[in-house]
């Protein structure tokens, strides 16, 4: 379970508080406010984060009542290491910063499309295409933000592409200018809640000193979403026009929904909420 406060007492099942011998993690958040995790030690399942340092350190026999120094969370995802996990994860969140760039740059090749589907429609009026989509980008990624604190990462992280990837395929259908033009509104709003929350999932998920260099290559992703919006231009434009097109531009997001629903709740976020023992199971998951 979790517990909040300096304490490190837990109660098991209605029973003594006894204290727990399996590694702690913590986390701080607030104003000093501590949030303990605990290992049941009465579990079979008790994680073991560094087993060189438990060789060098057995644990303290029946008489020793110490229990062990606590890990703060980002030791304890330091200790899980960079590995499958992560790259998997850089993979699903890079293909949502390739797919937010491809949506981004598509109204560049588009516009002049709407002004041959709508051949009474001024410049001026189909510009405002991209303003409207990055209007939804600003007001709806604070609000990604905190739906995603108070709801969870997950969530956010998979309604946001949702979003994205729907209106982007709704566009393509659009009977009018401003019935595309609501689609691209709903589009910007879906970009801000993945250009928001993807970036920290990423971020929760790897070792403190692995974290610039993850990063930097995670935001390279959204190079290749200019590649495959500049293809798809030259390819789809010409032969199977502007609708094709705007799909074309939504389909790494609708993709990406079959990707995302592997992606486990942020153990932050879990710890955050009270929910220890699930924060311990994700955190195995990603040191196996």
């Amino acid at each position: 379970g979790a517990h909040d406060g300096g304490g490190a007492d837990v109660m098991y099942g209605g029973a003594e508080p006894r204290r727990a011998s399996a590694t702690r993690a913590a986390c701080k958040h607030g104003a000093g406010d501590d949030v303990v995790l605990l290992a049941d030690p009465g579990s079979s399942s008790a994680p073991s984060w560094d087993p060189a340092r438990d060789a060098a350190e057995p644990p303290p026999g029946p008489e020793s009542t110490a229990p062990p120094p606590p890990l703060s969370l980002d030791e304890a995802v330091a200790l899980a290491g960079f590995g499958r996990f992560q790259l998997c994860l850089m993979a699903v969140a890079g293909l949502g910063y390739m797919a937010d760039t491809a949506e981004l740059l598509f109204v560049a090749f588009v516009i002049p499309e709407l002004q041959r589907e709508w051949p009474s429609l001024p410049l001026q009026t189909a510009a405002l295409v991209p303003t409207v989509s990055a209007a939804g980008t600003l007001v709806a990624a604070p609000l990604w933000g905190l739906a995603s604190d108070a709801a969870g990462r997950r969530v956010v992280f998979l309604a946001s592409v949702a979003l994205a990837g729907l209106a982007g395929l709704a566009g393509a259908l659009a009977p009018s200018f401003p019935a595309f033009l609501a689609t691209r509104a709903l589009v910007g709003a879906g970009l801000g809640g993945s250009l928001s929350v993807d970036f920290v999932v990423f971020v929760e998920y790897s070792p403190p000193r692995r974290r610039g260099k993850a990063t930097m290559l995670l935001t390279l992703w959204g190079v290749l979403g200019v590649l495959y919006v500049g293809l798809c231009a030259r390819f789809l434009l010409p032969t199977a026009g502007w609708r094709a097109y705007t799909a074309a531009a939504a389909a790494p997001s609708l993709g990406l929904l079959c990707l995302r629903g592997w992606v486990p709740e942020s153990p932050r976020h879990l710890l955050v909420r009270g929910k220890g023992e699930e924060a311990l199971r994700v955190l195995r998951r990603v040191a196996a």
